[in-house]
């Protein structure tokens, strides 16, 4: 159950621009449809453990979540706090992601397999931003702090600190102090 709490925690403060409590759970309880997903996949992700009944609670809830946001997030996908959904509509979340602390998904956006029948999935690092339409297909790995564009079809693994964009993917490493900048990168002004 702590664990339960932390996570909560740290999506709360996502929500609360860095502050949490009563006040900022209440507001984004009742007026962020990002938080509620990510408080309903937080329950029905443990409330399948419960024998029995559990299951079909998960079912019921995971339905409902589905119904009502347009989101879906599988109940064994395993997402660290501070998952951060703005516009949660179209989310499509599979069996077995493993998503790290911090990590923005905006509108859109689809996490799943090549084939149906792979059990392996996608592993998302912490403070990753995966922004509109993106789709991160098969077994691969989104390194920290990465940034994956906004359309973009991400079928091998991006390292940390680099930025995936286009279809299918291409992978850029971010500025550095010394270096051009990613725009500069992309538009061929610097080789």
């Amino acid at each position: 159950m702590n664990e339960l709490f932390r996570e909560v925690r740290g999506d709360l403060a996502r929500y609360g621009g860095g502050r949490s409590g009563a006040q900022i759970f209440l507001s984004s309880l009742l007026l962020s449809l990002g938080f509620q997903v990510c408080l309903s996949y937080r329950i029905y992700s443990r409330v399948q453990r419960w024998a029995v009944i559990g299951p079909w609670f998960q079912r019921i809830i995971a339905l409902a979540t589905t119904v009502w946001s347009g989101a879906q997030i599988s109940a064994t996908a395993k997402i660290g706090p501070g998952l951060y959904l703005p516009h949660p509509i179209g989310i499509v979340i599979a069996n077995n992601t493993i998503i790290g602390v911090d990590v923005d998904i905006y509108q859109g956006v689809t996490i799943g397999r090549i084939r149906g029948n792979d059990p392996r999935a996608a592993i998302i690092g912490d403070g990753v931003s995966i922004y509109a339409g993106a789709k991160i297909l098969g077994p691969v790995s989104i390194g920290d702090r990465a940034e994956i564009g906004a359309n973009a079809v991400v079928l091998r693994n991006v390292p940390a600190d680099a930025a995936a964009v286009g279809v299918p993917a291409r992978v850029y490493l971010k500025k550095n102090r010394s270096g051009p900048s990613l725009v500069e990168r992309i538009s061929g002004a610097v080789e």
